[in-house]
């Protein structure tokens, strides 16, 4: 599944697929699938409040940091030296402070977009660990008792108080001069608390039972998961219509009635709730449907899934710094410039897999087998 999110937002960030901006919301589900399974056996095995915070603290930090700091040094290296005069180098010298302080996300909200490519897809990672530092609590309260139903209601309570929240953010934001009032569905889309039914989503995939065990409860999932998809599908087209073309001569394809932000009729309100559930349906399938499960155990995609991470951290500045050779290739073919990204895109792959996989080998897993 992560290898899945990551080539959505690579298709987005390629503009190449103009919805791939939910793999984001992907992770953020599958994050808190993996986190609160891990918090539950933590909290079971902990024998005090301490230890249980600093145990998760500790294996989160180990794992994140590690690759991060050492991505962040080697950007803002690369960028001084080969692209010293570039306005994108000049900022990311200014903010990269908010970046290694996984607080780029509020920085982003203030100026109204990312500063500089090398630091804007970093606003997730700050989601992410400030995630980290809420959820933990918030599954020290939860009563884990025999009965499922128990976690499952508080879930769906986060669930459905998730689009009240994000309703209520542009009043609070209002109060606040440094945000753009014409920007508000992009500041409301890199808040931490814009985001938590996601996270939910993924929390009660973990709680619930298998829903393809049975003949009759397949049928209600299945049933469920496609009038959920048609319903988030026609919804969105109504919304913003099929977007299968690029609105404009730079942007992407295939928004397919999501683009990003979801900025137009206050769809940002009810539209991250559909993406939250839809991919929890996804995540269910692939966790036990049997088919989706073993093409996603296939060697190179779980090699890809693996060092997700790392390619997740470069494969931002990287398209940039590669992506001339697609000029170079409309020159060459007189294709389109989608055709020519098309054609770009191999090499373009090659190089981040090169890059994601050192990454992984030489810094995230070293870490890993220290940390285990």
């Amino acid at each position: 599944m992560r290898a899945l999110a990551l080539l959505l937002v690579i298709g987005f960030h390629c503009n190449l697929i103009g919805m791939g901006w939910i793999g984001v919301q992907l992770f953020f589900v599958l994050s808190g699938f993996l986190i609160t399974r891990v918090l539950c056996i933590q909290r079971q095995q902990s024998q005090d409040i301490w230890t249980y915070w600093k145990t998760f603290l500790l294996k989160r930090a180990r794992r994140i940091l590690p690759a991060f700091w050492v991505y962040l040094a080697l950007a803002l290296f690369i960028a001084s030296v080969f692209f010293a005069d570039a306005p994108a180098s000049q900022n990311a010298q200014k903010d990269w402070l908010w970046s290694a302080l996984f607080a780029y996300n509020w920085r982003s909200t203030m100026t109204g977009t990312g500063s500089t490519y090398l630091l804007t897809h970093t606003w997730s990672l700050a989601v992410e660990e400030q995630f980290y530092l809420l959820w933990p609590g918030l599954i020290l309260l939860l009563p884990l008792t025999p009965r499922w139903n128990t976690p499952v209601r508080w879930l769906l309570l986060l669930i459905l108080l998730a689009p009240v929240l994000r309703a209520m953010s542009p009043i609070v934001f209002s109060f606040i001069p440094q945000i753009d009032p014409n920007n508000l569905a992009h500041a409301v889309a890199m808040s931490v608390f814009s985001h938590i039914d996601a996270f939910a989503v993924g929390a009660l995939i973990h709680f619930l039972p298998d829903p393809l065990s049975n003949k009759q409860s397949k049928r209600v999932f299945v049933g469920g998961f496609i009038t959920l998809f048609i319903s988030a599908v026609v919804l969105g087209m109504w919304v913003n219509g099929m977007g299968v073309t690029p609105a404009s001569a730079l942007g992407a394809p295939l928004t397919l009635g999501y683009p990003n932000t979801l900025s137009q009729h206050h769809q940002y309100i009810w539209g991250y709730s559909f993406i939250a559930l839809i991919s929890g349906g996804v995540i269910m399938l692939a966790k036990n449907f049997g088919p989706v499960t073993t093409a996603l155990e296939w060697k190179w995609i779980r090699l890809f899934g693996k060092a997700s991470y790392s390619g997740y951290l470069w494969h931002f500045p990287l398209a940039h710094w590669l992506s001339p050779m697609i000029i170079k290739v409309h020159e060459v073919s007189n294709a389109g410039l989608i055709i020519s990204t098309l054609l770009w895109l191999p090499f373009y792959l090659l190089i981040l897999t090169l890059v994601m996989t050192l990454s992984y080998r030489l810094v995230e897993r070293p870490m890993l087998v220290w940390r285990s």
